[in-house]
């Protein structure tokens, strides 16, 4: 019990830290830059803002009437849709990661009120729309520049058309904060079947676990993104406001742990990581 209470307080600090006057995002960022690779290869996305390494992207800036992006390639494939006389136009631009050399590769117009939903998935964004008391879900792939329509009939959700990219990997997250050795990721590799444990064990034997000690870390998600796997902790660092997410990169063939990316979205829900190359 005096362990869990220390440890109790020890994590109420960190975030007390945050959250009474003191903002280190600036300190937390500067301690991990240190491991930065030079690269911006995963990005923190949440709704219009693109957080990155190195900086924040607003991508309402980039591109007018942005709904959703796709990263494919150092490329960023942006969806959008615009109001025009008697409908809207879908528009798919491309850009680089920083959202300069905007280019428009598809546009299509569509007869309609207006779109009601859109995703993106994969490599594939999906819209749908009503149109003569109809239900519509087109999409459109970046790889292909092909875009068809999927389904027309009664209302289905948007999100039954994704099509699932298969994984290699599973990964289960333990997510109580308050245990003594801060939650763990449990990798296994669903072809060999061997597991892997990424832990307070693990990590003692990194290059950053002084770094991650200095604030305190718990485990939060973890993501397969492009065949690579991300793995998010959070940090008792920020202005009270914002939340950290300190993102790795997880080798299993290897079992090595690379930074990615520290950042400070303004909240945790709605948000999504991507590895970008």
């Amino acid at each position: 019990m005096r362990k869990v209470a220390v440890l109790l307080i020890t994590i109420l600090f960190a975030f007390c830290s945050a959250s009474c006057g003191e903002d280190t995002t600036q300190q937390a960022k500067d301690e991990f830059s240190q491991y930065y690779n030079g690269k911006n290869e995963v990005v923190v996305t949440l709704l219009k803002y693109l957080y990155f390494e190195e900086y924040t992207l607003n991508i309402y800036d980039v591109c007018k009437g942005y709904r959703k992006q796709i990263f494919h390639e150092d490329k960023m494939y942006v969806l959008a849709n615009v109001a025009v006389d008697n409908g809207y136009r879908i528009e798919v631009y491309t850009c680089d990661l920083y959202g300069k050399n905007l280019t428009l590769v598809y546009s299509k117009f569509l007869a309609i009120d207006r779109p009601d939903a859109c995703y993106a998935h994969g490599k594939n964004f999906y819209i749908q729309y009503k149109k003569a008391g109809v239900y519509v879900v087109d999409k459109y792939n970046i790889l292909t520049g092909i875009y068809e329509n999927i389904y027309t009939g009664e209302y289905a959700s948007i999100f039954d058309f994704a099509e699932e990219e298969p994984s290699r990997f599973n990964i289960e997250v333990d997510e109580e904060a308050f245990r003594e050795n801060h939650g763990e990721f449990v990798i296994t590799d669903l072809e060999t079947g061997e597991k892997r444990v990424i832990d307070d064990e693990y990590l003692n034997n990194t290059i950053y676990i002084e770094s991650m000690k200095k604030y305190g870390y718990w485990t939060v998600r973890a993501e397969v993104s492009n065949g690579h796997i991300l793995l998010c902790y959070t940090i008792g660092a920020g202005d009270g406001w914002n939340y950290s997410y300190l993102i790795f990169e997880y080798d299993f063939e290897n079992d090595t742990l690379e930074y990615k990316l520290l950042a400070f979205p303004y909240q945790k829900l709605n948000s999504n990581i991507f590895y970008v190359q």
